[in-house]
């Protein structure tokens, strides 16, 4: 190197470190974790398929095993129906991870008609009816003074709204417990709540959704796989579940909020 290459500063320095591209990192993110969810619901998906047949084979037989003669002593008696309403839960959970997939994929098909809210709470009470009595617990439900009209597919919103009264009669005492499902509007949502205690929540006694009152991610427990579809399955038709405490502390008490339909009541409040 000459004096003149010594003097020249573009010359004797070092070459700058290229900065990185910040922008192709987080593309890079951006698809490992687009891939990750798409793993996952493919693999919550293909866990559904694989164990629904296992299961609908184990029902068969046990269908089968009834027939037998002799069969029906004391025992068996006492054990069948056991045995049949934990296959009948083992097959309706599998059935909620498949939905749950296809929920989370955009890919849950839903035939939305012009509703009331009553008429799918009463769908609720009645699918939830035989594991409140099982329990030993009752129901009281409050349909309001007049109809909630809204837009939505009708069993998938029993479906989410009877997930809600699982739900209840899960924490709830099991002996003597009353849970209630109500159903009123305010501002422009139709809502419908589920406390466990048969006095359900005043109307006063409402409060805005909070972060902490996410349902998906309470400090409390895990929403499992019956709660967490029953959520989706509220957003997608443009609501919003979530949990809060009873005013009186009378347990938890859940709403769901679902948007009144364009030509339906508007209730006033906020």
């Amino acid at each position: 190197m000459n004096q003149a290459e010594a003097d020249d500063p573009d010359v004797c320095a070092a070459p700058a470190a290229q900065p990185p591209d910040v922008h192709q990192q987080l593309q890079a993110a951006l698809a490992q974790l687009d891939e990750e969810r798409r793993f996952r619901t493919r693999f919550l998906s293909s866990l559904a398929h694989e164990l629904r047949n296992p299961l609908a084979s184990l029902r068969s037989g046990f269908s089968l095993l009834q027939r037998v003669k002799g069969s029906q002593d004391a025992l068996a008696a006492q054990v069948n129906p056991l045995i049949d309403r934990q296959l009948s839960h083992l097959m309706r959970l599998m059935d909620e991870v498949d939905d749950l997939a296809r929920a989370r994929a955009g890919q849950l098909p839903l035939h939305r008609e012009r509703l009331s809210l009553q008429s799918v709470a009463e769908a609720a009470a009645a699918a939830a009816q035989p594991l409140l009595s099982a329990h030993e617990q009752s129901l009281h439900v409050d349909a309001g003074p007049s109809a909630m009209w809204v837009e939505g597919d009708a069993p998938r919103l029993a479906q989410a709204l009877t997930a809600l009264l699982q739900e209840a009669s899960r924490r709830a005492p099991s002996a003597g417990a009353q849970i209630s499902l109500a159903v009123h509007g305010r501002g422009g949502s139709a809502m419908a709540t589920v406390a466990e205690h048969a006095g359900g929540l005043p109307q006063d006694g409402l409060q805005p959704p909070r972060p902490e009152d996410d349902l998906l991610h309470s400090a409390d427990q895990a929403p499992g796989v019956s709660l967490s579809l029953a959520r989706l399955v509220i957003e997608l038709h443009g609501g919003r579940l979530w949990a809060q405490a009873h005013p009186h502390g009378l347990g938890r008490v859940l709403v769901a909020a679902l948007p009144l339909a364009a030509d339906g009541p508007v209730q006033p409040g906020a």
